[in-house]
């Protein structure tokens, strides 16, 4: 969900911004055609109605923000060509956290509906009898909680960039002509939404030590019989506190 959510926030932010959604065309994505990619390339579209702006008659299909900007720029030599990598390569970063959800919903599924009980007490055998094995081992759900804690965070780390875009002072001026900080009222007296980048900032930095994978690190304990352990409950920790600032 969470990255669903992400898409939508994109979209709207990129609508905004006057971004050129003509980078988020079909075929554009189609020949390089990673399942994820060409999935929020394909949110995008349809949230910001660009599903046809390569047609004569673009105009005709884009939102009310896009044919304001492909207005201004009918018969004018300045045309805006393509985005900051933020806006620009939305569909490449959404589209690799599909991917890992999907992955690592498989790997935990799997892990949920598993024995790993040691010993195990095998009954399907010709003579039922006991089992010492490594089942129990936490390398899958550690390793794939790594895995979402870092796919999770750049949903954060590129939305952030974005929240910046929608504030500085520069880059709002034009063409949409926001004041800085989109303050409302006098300057110096009011910090708008200044404050907004910088707790999204410190989330982005707090998630940035977090996303430090914990199964690379193990541990020898009890007397040298387990001499590699998964780090696992301290991935999920972690994992679990990255989501939470994401969402944030």
């Amino acid at each position: 969900m969470i990255a669903k959510q992400a898409d939508v926030v994109a979209a709207l932010t990129a609508e905004v911004l006057e971004g050129v959604p003509e980078q988020f065309s079909k075929d554009v994505h189609d020949v390089r055609p990673h399942p994820g990619q060409k999935l929020a390339a394909s949110r995008l579209r349809h949230l910001m109605h660009a599903s046809n702006l390569h047609l004569p008659d673009a105009g005709k299909f884009a939102s009310e923000i896009i044919k304001s900007r492909l207005d201004r720029e009918s018969g004018s030599k300045s045309k805006k060509v393509q985005d900051v990598y933020s806006i620009r390569c939305i569909p490449q970063v959404h589209g690799v956290v599909h991917e890992t959800i999907a992955f690592v919903k498989h790997i935990l599924t799997t892990e949920i509906n598993s024995v790993t009980d040691n010993p195990m007490v095998m009954i399907n055998r010709e003579t039922p009898e006991t089992a010492s094995a490594g089942n129990f081992h936490g390398e899958y759900p550690g390793k794939s909680l790594d895995q979402i804690a870092i796919a999770i965070h750049e949903i954060a780390n590129i939305s952030e960039r974005r929240i910046e875009r929608l504030v500085h002072p520069d880059y709002i001026k034009e063409p949409i002509d926001f004041p800085g900080f989109l303050v409302g009222g006098q300057e110096g007296l009011n910090n708008g939404f200044m404050i907004l980048q910088y707790t999204a900032a410190a989330l982005v930095s707090e998630n940035k030590v977090l996303t430090h994978p914990s199964t690379v690190d193990s541990i020898t304990t009890s007397g040298g019989t387990e001499d590699h352990v998964s780090m696992g409950t301290y991935a999920a920790r972690k994992a679990l506190t990255v989501v939470e600032n994401v969402e944030h």
